[in-house]
């Protein structure tokens, strides 16, 4: 079976624009989404990440039923960032929520939305509490009833990716390849080509 660990999602998704980042966590909501019984409807999206998003990259209108990640249990916003966590301070992420470009994403927690802050690397546990502690006074300062916000890094993306194989044959080269941590920044170790089916939460399988 294909998988995927934090340097593969990496890999795939720090490319100019941030659209193949912005692809690879949108196909994650979409999938969670369709095992939870939302409507695809519910799911708004925008793979042009060069157009201004008033600070949205991707709303989801309802909580997931059932939700296995913890992150989709409630209606929620998500940025996305296809960069390194390095250098960032509590300024640059406040910046992500207050600048005045950023007006959609405060109506949005305003409104009772809960805010998910995705970035393509990973980062040690020490450094995720203190981004999602500042991100959420920061949400806080916006609604004071605001859910706390939650920072999704690139090994909990591969740990989401794993549960649903099609994807990963998709972000690890159409099934022919797998990315391993033990491979050097862009490289690809050769795997045999497969067929990858999975099945819906009524049996149903598709691939």
């Amino acid at each position: 079976m294909a998988t995927i660990d934090a340097l593969g999602v990496i890999n795939f998704g720090r490319t100019a624009g941030e659209q193949r980042f912005t692809y690879l966590v949108d196909q994650l909501i979409y999938a969670q989404g369709w095992v939870g019984g939302i409507p695809l409807a519910m799911i708004h999206t925008n793979l042009r990440s060069n157009i201004a998003d008033g600070g949205v990259d991707t709303k989801v209108d309802v909580a997931v039923l059932g939700d296995t990640t913890g992150w989709l249990g409630m209606p929620t916003v998500w940025q996305y960032k296809a960069t390194g966590y390095a250098g960032t301070t509590e300024a640059d992420l406040r910046h992500e929520l207050l600048a005045n470009s950023k007006e959609y994403i405060r109506e949005c927690l305003r409104n009772g939305f809960a805010y998910r802050f995705c970035i393509c690397d990973d980062m040690p546990v020490r450094e995720q509490e203190q981004w999602a502690q500042w991100l959420t006074t920061c949400v806080r300062e916006i609604n004071p009833a605001a859910p706390p916000a939650i920072v999704i890094t690139a090994d909990h993306l591969a740990i989401w990716a794993n549960r649903f194989p099609p994807l990963v044959a998709i972000f690890a080269g159409g099934g022919s390849m797998n990315w391993h941590s033990t491979s050097s920044p862009g490289a690809r170790a050769p795997a045999t080509r497969r067929r990858i089916i999975f099945r819906s939460p009524n049996g149903t399988p598709f691939e």
